[in-house]
């Protein structure tokens, strides 16, 4: 039929669910709502050419039999995916991640369907991203902001796919912020787009620290590694990869004692250095034909 929501009240407090052993059958541009604290389908949900919002709290297996072809799934509620592989593909819809989180696991694809980030931010929680697989933040939002994307990252995550921060031409953005000590790992990679509020940002309270690790590369435009800057709060990074910014851009590095290990390359590119660090703590660093603005 049409749309509407099959889920618990909400009431505060409460806990309730939703079990579904039916046929669910939602026609194509209508919206179904599931939620409910750890519901569950053992039957079937038939949502092809619809939008699904996924809210409340599910496992990857309760998810279970799901068809959402051609149709847009939001994910607004949290998904444990503890132990698990959650794959995408074109028969669960174009997912994107409203709000919601991604707990534990592998995020992975069977064929080009990707995660894609928006306004409305969301969390990653101990999560690895599988080889091949995209985290998409170049897509431009309906509302306002519309040209901003964001994703929250608790609890480390290994990235051995591909994390996409705001669109080549410099029209939409992308900031994953880093809650706490953390680590970007893997062997994967990150680009940024033309945007110099794109951003790899360590946002956590008292003294944090981003460590990314050693296989990992930051490519492309401009943008943002640093600390958020948050009154009181002593927030660093720890570059143990691969940053090579093109020429033309602007990267700025930035935190408290910040250091790099790794290496760093902007040659022809503007490359701010604010916060703090020391001169052993710049590290093997190029910007050839650059320009250098010391701001911290």
């Amino acid at each position: 039929g049409g749309s509407g929501s099959i889920s618990g009240a909400g009431n505060y407090g409460q806990i309730q669910s939703i079990i579904n052993q039916g046929t669910i059958n939602i026609a194509s541009g209508q919206t179904l709502t599931l939620g409910g604290i750890g519901w569950s389908n053992t039957g079937t949900i038939t949502a092809d050419g619809a939008t699904v919002n996924l809210s409340g709290s599910f496992t990857t297996a309760g998810l279970g039999t799901f068809s959402a072809v051609g149709g847009t799934v939001n994910l607004t509620g949290t998904v444990d995916n503890t132990g698990n592989t959650l794959s995408l593909n074109s028969g669960l819809g174009s997912w994107y991640l409203r709000g919601g989180s991604i707990v534990g696991g592998t995020l992975t694809h069977s064929d080009t369907s990707k995660l894609v980030l928006t306004n409305s931010g969301g969390t990653l929680s101990g999560l690895t991203v599988a080889a091949g697989m995209v985290i998409d933040g170049t897509q431009l939002n309906s509302n306002y902001p519309q040209n901003s994307n964001s994703v929250s990252v608790v609890n480390g995550l290994v990235l051995n796919g591909s994390l996409l921060l705001g669109k080549a031409d410099g029209s939409t953005s992308g900031t994953m912020y880093f809650n706490g000590m953390q680590t970007l790992g893997g062997t994967g990679v990150v680009t940024f787009g033309n945007s110099v509020n794109n951003g790899l940002i360590e946002n956590g309270n008292g003294t944090v620290a981003l460590t990314i690790g050693s296989g990992i590369t930051v490519q492309g435009g401009s943008g943002s590694i640093s600390g958020a800057g948050n009154y009181g709060q002593i927030q660093s990074i720890i570059n143990q990869g691969t940053i090579n910014i093109a020429s033309g851009q602007t990267l700025t590095l930035g935190g408290i004692g910040w250091s790099n290990t790794g290496t760093i390359t902007a040659d022809g590119a503007t490359v701010n250095l604010s916060g703090s660090f020391t001169t052993a703590g710049l590290g093997t660093f190029s910007a050839v034909g650059g320009t250098v603005n010391l701001t911290g």
